[in-house]
């Protein structure tokens, strides 16, 4: 008996990933710590990347030494980095692996740190909403990543085995919820790799998204 083709699903980190939107919360995140009187150097929003909105402005907070509502901090941060959203394009290679998977029939989704609507808005300005049926936010479980909660949360609604799907993801955080989901997991990292141990934690470490639809075959 032939076996099914594979990926038999793919399934996409946003930030970093699909969108080279990385550099633009980095941006909102320095706006928000001058709001509070600090600064917020690179490699402070380097070192955030992948961990989620809430601990992100925990940082910034404890760097200003500041006791505030985390859950308002969050919503500062969402509007500036809104604020910024035209700043949003594709990564190379993001439409092109996208307009493969769906001429291929392979079912896609996104699954992301980022509040839902936070996902839809930005995705909608880059256009590539209209790509994806299903999308999971972080806002819609209870566990970020490195938790998989949200890549079951986009398996379940993608009715597609997660040991027969593809995660692409840019972040250590991102790719360690990817292997705990049970699915193949390949890197396309954000940033200079270092030490950073991508390739223990992943089935491929690739440049670019052209890389990863080379790799496959397409």
């Amino acid at each position: 008996m032939p076996s099914l083709p594979w990926p038999r699903s793919l399934l996409f980190e946003m930030d970093g990933l699909l969108l080279d939107s990385e550099p633009v919360w980095a941006r909102a995140e320095g706006d928000l710590a001058a709001t509070l009187g600090i600064d917020w150097p690179e490699a402070d929003a380097r070192g955030c990347i992948g961990i989620g909105l809430r601990e992100t402005v925990v940082r910034i907070a404890h760097r200003a030494n500041l006791r505030a509502d985390v859950s308002v901090l969050v919503e500062r941060l969402i509007e500036c980095f809104l604020a910024r959203t035209s700043e949003v394009v594709p990564k190379p290679g993001a439409v092109e692996i996208i307009e493969e998977a769906i001429a291929r029939a392979v079912p896609i989704a996104v699954a992301t740190s980022s509040p839902r609507r936070v996902a839809e808005r930005v995705l909608l300005g880059a256009g590539l909403l209209a790509h994806f049926a299903v999308l999971a936010g972080g806002d819609e479980v209870t566990a970020p990543k490195p938790d998989p909660a949200v890549y079951l949360l986009a398996a379940t609604r993608l009715g597609v085995p997660l040991h027969d799907s593809l995660v692409l993801e840019d972040s250590i955080t991102g790719c360690r919820a990817g292997r705990l989901s049970g699915a193949r997991v390949f890197a396309v990292p954000e940033g200079p790799v270092g030490d950073r141990p991508f390739a223990n934690l992943t089935d491929g470490v690739f440049e670019d998204l052209h890389a990863v639809k080379r790799r496959l075959g397409w």
